[in-house]
């Protein structure tokens, strides 16, 4: 997925979305086999309210921007997650 800029208006938001990025909790995803065979990965989920006021805390987001911010990287995330999954999905 190409990181393409977003409007000037619009940088906090996409800078947050990638700035928590390291923050999403992971679960694992896969299958096994009799005779030891598995695939198994780690798949991301979204990320954490408590991170995302955390951050917004820490940035001096006033009220109506969390909520805006919040509902944004949720929108974003609609769009990340499944893409992500479909790149890594496995290959047969």
């Amino acid at each position: 997925m190409a990181e393409t800029p977003p409007p000037d208006r619009w940088e906090c938001i996409w800078e947050a979305f990638w700035r928590l990025d390291t923050d999403r909790p992971h679960r694992t995803q896969g299958m096994a086999a009799p005779m030891g065979g598995s695939l198994i990965m780690s798949v991301p989920g979204p990320i954490p309210w408590t991170v995302l006021q955390d951050y917004c805390d820490r940035t001096g987001q006033s009220p109506e921007d969390r909520d805006l911010m919040e509902v944004c990287i949720r929108k974003m995330e609609d769009i990340y997650l499944p893409w992500w999954l479909e790149k890594n999905r496995p290959r047969q």
